[in-house]
């Protein structure tokens, strides 16, 4: 895992969760939105339709199943009041304003959706799947601002290298035409 990578500033625990999710995701921007990176999770609801008629059910468990558990175990968390303590302080400093952002706004509507759902007589592992079904999306909003960012260091590092290495070769190609003038100047000129 790269470091810095901003999911860990969505977590309060220290734990290698980050590390899994961009483990199994990898590139996170390879997904167009947040909506397919909850299919690849298998963490959505199956359809079953025909005609004016459409059921749905229990999520698809199609998708990467160790992603899955990951996600809905960390989505336990969200009973708990958002907050920011001295660790996941310490994990944010890292990351730009704009990730610890939404990973608060992700704290809180987590947990007002856990403080939502439960009262409705859903069973806590329902509540906690829908709830880890957000949180990829959290998580895919992250990943990829945290992406281009990187990528836009990548490309200002790699122009920077490649304005050194052409200073560089501008020197050079100017000390060969002094040299040459030098020879020029030192030798009589062929008859």
């Amino acid at each position: 895992m790269q470091k810095g990578y901003g999911e860990e500033c969505l977590f309060s625990r220290s734990w290698p969760l980050p590390q899994t999710i961009v483990a199994e995701l990898g590139e996170i921007s390879r997904f167009p939105g947040a909506r397919q990176l909850m299919g690849y999770g298998g963490i959505v609801a199956s359809e079953h339709s025909s005609g004016e008629s459409t059921r749905r059910g229990g999520i698809t468990k199609t998708g990467n199943a160790h992603l899955r558990r990951v996600v809905v175990e960390a989505a336990w968390a969200s009973r708990h009041r958002p907050n920011v303590g001295g660790a996941l302080r310490k994990r944010q400093e890292v990351v730009s304003e704009e990730v610890r952002e939404i990973a608060w706004k992700a704290q809180h509507r987590l947990h007002a959706r856990y403080r939502k759902l439960t009262p409705r007589g859903k069973e806590k592992g329902e509540v906690v799947t829908a709830i880890g079904r957000e949180l990829l999306g959290f998580i895919w909003a992250i990943g990829v601002k945290v992406e281009a960012a990187q990528k836009e260091t990548e490309r200002r590092v790699a122009r920077g290298e490649f304005l050194y290495a052409a200073r560089i070769l501008q020197e050079a190609a100017w000390v060969a035409v002094e040299r040459r003038m030098e020879r020029r100047i030192l030798e009589p000129p062929m008859r």
